[in-house]
């Protein structure tokens, strides 16, 4: 006759499984003990082995709906974002975490739409004071980024075709008089203008003298340190 222990837990926490239980066929021995014998030997039908199982529905994503265009999210010219939320779901519509559900199939949380409020435009910063400092002739300069109007948060390549502004110009101011206002603080001074660190402002204040003479006078002596090196 047969025999067979009871069903296994369902192979699938989740979503369809299959519960499996043992099955033998067996023969009662004169000491009232089973012994297996093979299957051949039972003549009624082998009982099922397997059997499919149903626990509760797997976790799976919800999307919400998509928020606006969003101009505070450009990608590039007239074009922004949008946003939805993604949530993991269990089959009862409790939130889970994240990781039960397969990332592989989780759908996108943005995408790109047309906002045309995404402009970008060149920011400048103020004017430097004119260089050198006590030269009849200089220069002065600013910086310059590409932002989104809306913002002002950094733009990246969004200005490219764009006509950028000038960031440097000449400039003139009132020669000083050096031996009363300028002096040098260290004897590495004169390697400033060659190394063109007299821009910076610690170093204009303390190579004075260095850095307000005439550029047109370095070029000698950046040809002298090339030979020297």
């Amino acid at each position: 006759r047969w025999i067979f222990s009871l069903w296994h837990r369902c192979s699938a926490s989740c979503g369809a499984g299959v519960m499996a239980r043992s099955v033998h066929c067996v023969m009662m021995e004169e000491t009232g003990k089973f012994l297996k014998v093979a299957d051949e030997k039972c003549s009624t039908r082998r009982p099922q082995e397997t059997r499919e199982c149903q626990t509760q529905k797997c976790p799976s994503w919800v999307v919400r709906d998509w928020s606006e265009c969003s101009s505070s999210l450009c990608v590039r010219h007239h074009v922004g974002t949008k946003k939805r939320n993604v949530v993991c779901v269990a089959g009862n519509g409790t939130s889970m975490p994240s990781e039960l559900c397969d990332v592989q199939k989780k759908p996108s949380h943005k995408r790109e739409c047309e906002q045309m409020e995404c402009v970008a435009t060149w920011k400048t910063t103020d004017w430097t004071q004119c260089f050198p400092l006590c030269a009849p002739r200089g220069f002065k300069s600013r910086a310059l980024k590409c932002v989104w109007i809306r913002n002002k948060e950094p733009a990246g390549a969004a200005c490219q075709g764009r006509r950028r502004p000038v960031v440097r110009k000449p400039c003139r101011r009132k020669p000083c008089n050096l031996r009363q206002v300028c002096h040098d603080s260290s004897k590495y001074c004169s390697l400033l203008p060659i190394m063109k660190m007299c821009r910076f402002k610690q170093y204009q204040e303390k190579c004075c003298k260095s850095c307000s003479t005439p550029l047109a006078r370095y070029k000698d002596q950046r040809k002298r340190l090339y030979w020297l090196l």
